[in-house]
Order: structure tokens, then C-alpha cells, then sequence
């Protein structure tokens, strides 16, 4: 089977919501960017939480099909060792949701993931915060070609889900950079 891109839907409109603060964590940034371009200037800033980025071509395109066959057909023994590292118990029991996320949704995001669209920068022309446990000079220099203006920030730590195992850190960044606050409307 091959992967199929979801209708789309703008549930945000029957909502009421005119603009909002987009919030990426890990292959985050990529529907954002994907929600930009078809919706453009609904994100008035943005923020980047342990994400990371592919260039252009990320892997050959039978490579890429594998693994979304291979995605296709994930058991819980496969997924197991993604969420079983030393994490504490509390963040254990939300992290245990994997093991039931759909594999055609897994499937569909790593492949659109690595899509030839989503693996160049974007002009993004807003504010954008980046907030990452570390980072080499190769690439902070991809990160600042993807995403124009970003704002660095390193705070350490062991643990890909920055936002649960440093939320103290991590919450005041985006409270200090947020431009406007939750619950005023537009």
C-alpha cells in the first residue's frame, strides 16, 4: 500500500481560531510547515522543541518505501525499545501511548517526513524560537538555513523529550518568548 496524504481539514476555522503559535517537538515543524504553506500567516511565531530536520535526499526512494513497509507491520516488540529507555515511571505511562499509535499513521508521517517538500527550507518570516538539549556547528548551520532567524537555545540534558524531563526550563523560554498570551483572542 502506498501512503496517502490526509484530507485537508482546517478544524481550526470551526473553532474560531484566526492565528496561533505553532509548538514543534521532534518531526513537529514539519505539518506546521506543511499548514503554512497552505494556510499562510496563521502562525504568527513558532517554536522548536528537539527537532530535527532532513535535507534533500534524505535516502533513496526504495529506501523510503521500506520503511514504510516495514512501519506498516510494527508489533509492540518493535516499538518496545523506542519508548523503554531509563525514563522515569510517571513519563513511562504517557510515553506507553506509542505502543498503541496507529502503524499507517506512524507510517504516513516518517514518509511524508522524508518527502522531497518537506526536507527544504521554508522562508518562515515570523519569530522562531528553538529550544535543544545540544547542537554541533553542521547543524546549527541546517537549522538556520531551514528556519530563518531562530533563536538557539542549548539547555543540556539527556533525554529527546526536553519538554517533559526539563519543563521548568523549557516553559519559561516559551513564556519569555511568546508575544501574546493563551486565551486572548484575536
Amino acid at each position: 500500500p502506498r501512503p496517502q496524504r490526509l484530507p485537508d481539514k482546517l478544524e481550526i476555522r470551526k473553532e474560531g481560531v484566526k492565528k496561533f503559535i505553532g509548538v514543534g517537538f521532534s518531526w513537529g515543524h514539519t505539518p506546521l510547515k506543511f499548514f503554512e504553506m497552505k494556510h499562510p500567516g496563521k502562525i504568527t511565531q513558532l517554536v522548536l522543541l528537539e527537532c530535527g530536520v532532513k535535507t534533500w535526499p534524505p535516502m533513496d526512494q526504495t529506501t523510503r518505501e521500506a520503511i514504510y513497509l516495514a512501519q506498516m507491520k510494527w508489533t509492540t516488540v518493535n516499538k518496545t525499545p523506542v519508548v523503554t529507555p531509563q525514563i522515569d515511571a510517571e513519563y513511562y505511562e504517557i510515553a506507553k501511548y506509542f505502543m498503541e499509535f496507529p502503524n499507517w499513521l506512524l507510517a504516513n508521517m516518517n514518509y511524508y517526513w522524508l518527502d522531497q517538500d518537506a526536507c527544504q527550507p521554508y522562508p518562515w518570516n515570523i519569530p522562531i524560537l528553538g529550544i535543544w538539549r545540544t547542537m554541533d556547528p553542521a547543524t546549527e548551520m541546517i537549522m538556520k538555513q531551514h528556519f530563518p532567524g531562530v533563536k538557539i537555545n542549548l539547555i543540556g540534558g539527556q533525554y529527546h523529550v526536553i519538554q517533559w524531563f526539563q519543563a521548568d526550563i523549557v516553559n519559561q523560554l516559551i513564556d519569555d518568548f511568546m508575544e501574546d498570551r493563551p486565551g486572548r483572542r484575536w
